[in-house]
């Protein structure tokens, strides 16, 4: 609480709330994105390498913010973030290979990403087959543009 009280005369230098809050958002949120997308998609991906990530991506995140504060870093927020993303994703990759064994397969099965989402057969239901999805975005998208334009 003190801490959003002594930021709050702060604000003020930013063009507007719009983005403050997006300038905010592009420090605090890359450690978190980089752990869902490799917790998602890397099954190697595991606990310690999460924690070690989010508390470091965050000092990180804050060590740049401050520099950019202070003028030392002179880049956009939206860059800061994919930089810091990618950061953030190598801390993760170093710290799950070093810091602890992957996660057994059965429990992490149903939480990453796999190719049983592509599998397609004669006993599959219409409305479970993602190429009927795909046509039927690609058929709206379609109809959007010819409407619209």
């Amino acid at each position: 609480m003190l801490v959003a009280a002594a930021w709050a005369p702060m604000i003020r230098y930013f063009p507007g709330l719009w983005s403050y809050i997006q300038s905010v958002l592009s420090y605090l949120v890359p450690p978190v994105v980089a752990i869902f997308l490799l917790g998602v998609f890397w099954p190697r991906t595991n606990g310690n390498g999460a924690f070690v990530t989010l508390i470091g991506g965050h000092v990180l995140s804050l060590t740049v913010f401050v520099l950019s504060q202070m003028g030392y870093i002179e880049l956009h927020f939206t860059i800061i973030a994919g930089i810091l993303t990618a950061l953030c994703l190598g801390l993760l990759v170093v710290a799950s290979l070093a810091l602890g064994d992957a996660p057994a397969p059965e429990k992490i099965d149903d939480l990453t990403w796999a190719n049983r989402a592509f599998e397609t057969g004669p006993s599959m239901a219409w409305y479970k087959n993602y190429q009927v999805h795909a046509a039927a975005v690609l058929g709206l998208t379609a109809v959007m543009l010819v409407v619209f334009w």
